[in-house]
This record gives C-alpha cells, structure tokens and sequence, in this order.
C-alpha cells in the first residue's frame, strides 16, 4: 500500500495563520512559546467567559477495535452522553494493520457512532505509539479526509504498524512525525497519553515535540485513566533501560489520581511553563474494560473529564480550545464550571491565554469563579470544595538545560478556604487576588480540592478508592510585561 508524501496533498501547507476573534489575536505556528495575546477592547465584559459554551469530553476511549478494548464505538459514545460529554475522541491503539482495519471497519463504525448520537462530537483519534516514547493521543480534525490522512500518518509513524515495512523507533522519528502532522491543514493535535507511568517521556523529548509542532503538540494527560486499578492509573511501575534515568521514584506514582508531572508544584510543568511553553493539560477515561466488567477502567464521562469553553458549539471549538488551553480538569464532578481570567486596565485574559500588561498598569486582578453541581456524582456523592489554590510562577525563558525539570519560582501564591469566598447571585464561588506591581512575566494557574490535604497524597498500592479525594486543576495564564 502507497501513502502519498503530505506534500502532494491540497489540504497540507506550511503557511500560518492569524485569527481575530473576539478582541484576540490567535498566532498559531510562528512563535512557539506566545500563545494569545490580548489586544485593546473599548469596553472590556465583565467576565470574558459569558456568551461561550461549556463542552465536557475525553480524548482517550478504546473499543472493541484495540487488542485490550472490549466495546463498540457507539457503546463507548453512548456511555459518553449517557456520562454528561459533549465530545469525545476514539483512539484505538496503532498495530499491526490497524491502519487497514480503521479504515474498513472502525471508521464506517465511527460514522455510524455519529448518526446515531448526533448531540456529541465524536472525533477519529489514535492513541500512537510515540517512536522511543510513550503512548500519545492524535485527533484528526473532522472531514471527509480524516480517517485516510490518520491512517496514512498511522502507518508511516507508528513502530507497531508494519504496513510500509518497520517505521523507526527513535526520537528523531517520532520528531519527523510531529513535523508531518503540523503540516495539515486543518491543523491535527497530539498529546502525550500518561506521561511519567514508565519514565519513557524525558522533558528533551517534551520541549523537541514542543518546538517542532508549533501548532500540534499542546501537553499531556495531566490525570491518566485506569482511575480504578489497583495501581492507580496502571503506575507503581519500575524503570526499565528506556526509561529516562534521572526521574526519582517519586515520579512512577499517581498523587489523587494526577500524574506526578502535574501534581508536583514546581515540577515538570511548571519547568515547561517558566519557559512560557503553551503546554496543556487534560483528563481522560483511558476506557478499555469497565471496572464492573472485570476491568480497570471507568466509562468516559464517569468519573474523569476535561471541561472546554467554547465562543460557539461546533466541532472545530472543541479543537482550537484544546490547541489554547480553554479548558480545565477535574474528578468525580467536584466541579463543572471555572471561570479564571485576569485583567490589568482594559484587558483581560482566559485560561490558556497571555496578557500583555499595559503600559503604566501595574495591579494585575486574578478572578476565580467555580460553580459546585447542585446534583450528585456517579458514586452517589456530593461533594463539598473544601479548599482552592492559586499557584504562581515566574517565566524565566527557554532553559539552557533541555532536560531541565524544575521550577523553584512556582509556588502556592494563595490559598482560598470557605470563608475567603463569596457566593455570586448565579450559584458560583468568587475568589479575588491581586498581585502588585509585577516586575517579572509570570503565569498562573489553579488547583482545588475537597480534601484538607495542602498537597496531594501518592496513592498507596493495592487499594481502589478514588472518590475520596477529589481534584480540579485550570490550565494557565500567561502574564507579560509591555516593552
């Protein structure tokens, strides 16, 4: 079987794009480390959310058509409505053939998954076996194209589809395949899938995919899914000679659930943020086998979702959401609405987004509002936000040491407790801060929890409770200074 080179393709180009919606400029594949920058409103809204739609979803769903998945694709979709999403990503494992098996069998399923739920989005993806890394999610943007130009990517990229003969298992291969996917157009996305499990995702290999796939690759799992396996997301595992031998032992584990790339303030993440990197987080089912059905696993939905804002309802929001980080994560439905945004004189920015700091403006105001759902969770529950953190770290710039994974500027900036609150006439919880006459570019982000625990606990072995501590982590803000 031929796969044309994407450059024989019309819908592949190198151009780059500039979108001017709703007072942002959006620049997508020039600079890599700028992801929005806020232009001048003559009368800013109050809150830069209202007038958008809230989307809940998982890009991590198996069925019937990967080795270790069991259901079919309008199962796994209709579980996902049944769960409260509005889109979803299929992404069956990369295998021998499975190229074939997409497109004859598992895309007209997917199709079918369509018509027959057509109030969810349901996205063609693939859980990719990143060559000398770990797995990653690939989406393919809706289209009449998609399922060929995945499996086309499929079979030239993955070392365990043998279709073209062996694709190479090497970091620059899995380079190569980053730099094909940026040049479709539409733009695909790429997010590494439970990335410190194994050790197998070094921060050289994050910050490379990062600076090749400017348009492309937006982060990583920040909570990975087999949420009820003993060994909590399937981690607990040992090192092994691919492993990237510096991670500490600490890092194999999950803390509440989160990977610890996430869960650590001032670890990998935040070392990718100082460098003003726009790398995302999400949270995902992982779904294979039910957990009442001899697996590990829960249904899309059930207990895990990354939450998106949207300006509007249609498939193409859900994807530049995610490539701009307009989306939170969170646990057992702690809770299913986060406005946080800053603004600084006349100009404000959402999650995933940066503001430039005007000229003379020096006070920054951070406003958090979460709302907690008035009806249970899937366990019965309903719990109660005990605490919120706001977290702060300085933007230092691209690190000199590639593999660098620390950040000592992060840290908790504020800490909100029930009486720090205030209660909207909406329902939503209100937490206000103001930082002072910044004199460094700086990110925010946030985390909360229904639990006293100022950190999250690694999760002990051998045992599947994760309802009891719950999490909800924002994406980030970029702060910078004019001039």
């Amino acid at each position: 079987m031929r796969y044309p080179h994407p450059d024989e393709r019309s819908y592949l180009s190198r151009r780059v794009f500039l979108t001017h919606a709703l007072g942002v400029v959006f620049t997508l594949g020039v600079e890599p480390h700028l992801t929005r920058v806020l232009s001048r409103a003559d009368e800013p809204p109050p809150n830069p959310y209202r007038g958008g739609v809230w989307l809940a979803g998982d890009h991590h769903i198996h069925t019937k058509y990967s080795s270790d998945g069991k259901y079919e694709i309008a199962k796994q979709v209709g579980e996902a409505v049944q769960h409260g999403l509005g889109w979803c990503v299929i992404t069956d494992h990369g295998a021998k053939d499975h190229d074939k098996i997409l497109l004859k069998k598992a895309y007209p399923d997917l199709l079918e998954a369509r018509r027959a739920y057509p109030n969810i989005f349901v996205f063609q993806g693939l859980e990719w076996n990143v060559p000398a890394a770990e797995h990653g999610t690939v989406i393919m943007p809706m289209g009449e194209d998609e399922a060929r130009r995945l499996a086309e990517f499929e079979a030239r990229f993955d070392p365990k589809n043998t279709s073209l003969g062996q694709p190479p298992d090497t970091e620059e291969a899995a380079l190569e395949a980053v730099r094909y996917l940026e040049r479709f157009v539409p733009a695909a996305l790429f997010f590494a899938n439970h990335p410190a499990r194994r050790g197998l995702v070094s921060p050289h290999e994050l910050r490379a995919w990062s600076d090749v796939g400017k348009r492309v690759m937006r982060g990583f799992e920040g909570a990975p899914g087999h949420q009820m396996d003993k060994m909590r997301g399937a981690y607990r595992q040992k090192p092994s000679a691919q492993s990237w031998q510096k991670y500490p032992p600490e890092s194999y584990l999950t803390y509440d659930g989160f990977d610890w790339m996430t869960a650590t303030v001032g670890g990998v993440w935040d070392s990718l943020l100082a460098e003003g990197r726009p790398i995302y987080i999400t949270a995902n089912s992982d779904s294979h086998v039910h957990y009442k059905e001899g697996g590990s696993d829960f249904f899309p939905g059930e207990y895990s979702k990354t939450i998106t804002w949207l300006p509007e309802r249609r498939p193409s929001a859900v994807l530049e959401a995610l490539r701009s980080g307009s989306m939170f994560t969170v646990h057992g439905d702690l809770i299913d609405r986060l406005e946080f945004y800053v603004r600084a004189g006349d100009r404000h920015a959402r999650m995933g987004g940066t503001l430039l700091l005007p000229p003379r403006v020096r006070r920054v105001q951070v406003v958090i509002r979460v709302r907690v759902p008035s009806s249970t969770n899937f366990a019965g529950q309903r719990p109660t936000l005990h605490h919120v953190d706001l977290i702060e770290g300085k933007i230092t710039g691209v690190s000199a040491d590639r593999d660098n994974f620390t950040n000592p500027t992060a840290r908790v900036a504020a800490r909100f407790l029930a009486r720090d609150w205030k209660r909207d006439d909406d329902g939503y919880l209100r937490m206000e801060h103001v930082i002072e006459d910044p004199s460094e570019p700086f990110y925010l982000r946030v985390r909360g929890t229904n639990t006293s625990r100022r950190e999250p606990f690694p999760d002990p072995p051998n045992v599947a409770a994760p309802w009891a501590a719950l999490w909800f982590y924002s994406n980030p803000i970029f702060v910078r200074l004019a001039g």
